[in-house]
């Protein structure tokens, strides 16, 4: 029988921290050996639905208990607050980190946050979105999870980002569950705020629009990179052999001129505990050629487990409780749709966040990953 792979989790108290221990408690290899948040407790006692299935200490988090008792960690922690742990265990143990800590350049960390405190760390991060970076994800020590957002939207618009006119830009207009805006009590995740409702929420201002353009922008070279894509449904395939290919990609310091694609993202909160929808919306190119939008997804995503190619407009119950990422698209004339859904929590964090270490580890990027869900 193997041996077991010893997984901490700092920051256990929140929706993804839960998700990630379901995860683990049916995962053939992970195991869960550290627990930690910023107060003590029992884990039962943070979710009282784990009784009889699980229970641990729920320790004060500490960077010396991480490298005694862990080879792996998930840090489901607030924004600027990952990197200072995942500074302290800098090549002692792999870190994946489901905060923006690292997804971003210096210059779009920095604007969207704070001062950055691990430089180093920022430059030899790996993007985590799985389908797009898998290579590079099995030989990092340090891991950035991507956003619920960017995940849904990259993986509708990465098959379409070396067609997409740049003047014309990108549109998204996404629709989250509640469970996105996390714990914490906000007066507009109020029941009486939420239900009946919905309403957008930093419309053009969202921070993930800022993750979202800049590696929407290196999948189509024109972030400082050269990948000399080939115009029509033939780009495709030179697209997803050069993704992310060049050292440091993810760490490009964009800067938006005409060249570059805009993206104009409009997030809303919608009455649900869970599930995502992106609808994305452009031009494509003058050269692009007649193409099938959903030849052009079905080519990308050929050999794909978790992304599935749907033949109408995609549901977010379908893919809710599961790993998979559902997309759909249609045209008319040179306008493209663009239309994908997924589980936040899972997908979106911390089902992503698992595919990551598997493949970090060696392990089949499925193990463990939920693909039932729960919805009817």
């Amino acid at each position: 029988m193997s041996a077991k792979i010893r997984a901490g989790i700092i920051g256990i108290g929140g929706y993804t921290g839960l998700e990630l221990v379901r995860i683990l408690c049916a995962h053939p290899r992970f195991t869960l050996t550290y627990a930690a948040a910023t107060s003590e407790n029992e884990l039962t006692a943070l979710f009282p639905q784990l009784k009889g299935v699980i229970n641990c200490a729920v320790e004060v988090a500490d960077a010396d208990a991480v490298r005694e008792r862990c080879d792996v960690v998930f840090l489901a922690l607030p924004h600027t607050q990952g990197m200072a742990f995942a500074k302290e265990l800098a090549g002692e143990v792999r870190v994946v980190d489901l905060s923006a800590d690292y997804r971003l350049s210096l210059e779009n960390y920095e604007k969207n946050y704070c001062p950055h405190v691990d430089k180093s760390g920022l430059k030899s991060a790996v993007y985590g979105l799985v389908e797009l970076n898998r290579e590079k994800i099995k030989d990092a020590k340090l891991v950035a999870n991507p956003g619920c957002y960017p995940t849904c939207s990259l993986l509708a618009l990465a098959p379409f980002a070396a067609l997409i006119e740049p003047k014309g830009g990108v549109m998204i207009d996404a629709k989250s569950g509640v469970s996105g805006a996390g714990k914490s009590l906000k007066a507009t995740s109020h029941f009486v705020s939420v239900n009946e409702n919905l309403n957008a929420y930093s419309p053009l201002t969202h921070r993930h629009a800022d993750e979202i353009r800049q590696h929407l922008n290196e999948l189509a070279g024109l972030g400082g990179r050269d990948l000399n894509y080939a115009g029509g449904l033939g780009a495709v395939s030179n697209l997803k052999e050069n993704l992310f290919e060049e050292e440091g990609a993810v760490n490009s310091n964009l800067k938006l001129d005409a060249g570059e694609i805009d993206v104009l993202f409009v997030p809303n909160l919608a009455p649900l505990t869970r599930g995502m929808s992106a609808s994305c919306f452009f031009t494509l190119r003058e050269d692009a050629g007649e193409i099938d939008p959903l030849a052009v997804l079905r080519e990308f995503y050929a050999g794909e487990r978790f992304v599935r190619v749907r033949e109408e407009p995609v549901a977010m119950k379908n893919v809710a409780g599961t790993h998979f990422c559902d997309v759909f698209a249609m045209k008319r004339g040179n306008k493209v749709w663009v239309n994908s859904a997924i589980d936040n929590l899972l997908k979106g964090a911390s089902s992503q966040a698992v595919a990551n270490a598997n493949l970090m580890f060696g392990l089949d990027e499925g193990a463990g990953l939920p693909v039932l869900g729960t919805s009817i």
